[in-house]
């Protein structure tokens, strides 16, 4: 299933059955079920055009702090760019390709 580790979200289909990243990116109705007014802003099916796997073994939990790294104003702007579709080709906001 998929997770967001910095906001907790759980993605789930309406039976509660964990949704993977496939099924966000193939189905935007599973994404908007997780936006609600007020709560995560960039939790919208644009931000779901495409997938990056990272291997962290869920039975390794207990090594993982997510608590140290929290949504700041630097993932914000890019997760507000690439759910507008990287106008103009943009990929680098803050100079990180120097």
């Amino acid at each position: 299933g998929a997770i967001d580790s910095l906001t907790g979200i759980v993605y789930r289909h309406p039976d509660r059955r964990p949704a993977s990243v496939w099924e966000l990116m193939h189905n935007p109705e599973l994404v908007i079920r997780h936006s609600k007014a007020g709560s995560i802003a960039y939790a919208r099916p644009g931000q779901f055009r495409a997938a990056a796997i990272s291997n962290y073994s869920v039975c390794d939990w207990r090594g993982y702090d997510y608590t140290a790294s929290r949504l700041n104003d630097y993932y914000r702007s890019v997760l507000k760019m690439a759910e507008q579709g990287w106008p103009g080709g943009l990929r680098w906001l803050h100079g990180e390709d120097t």
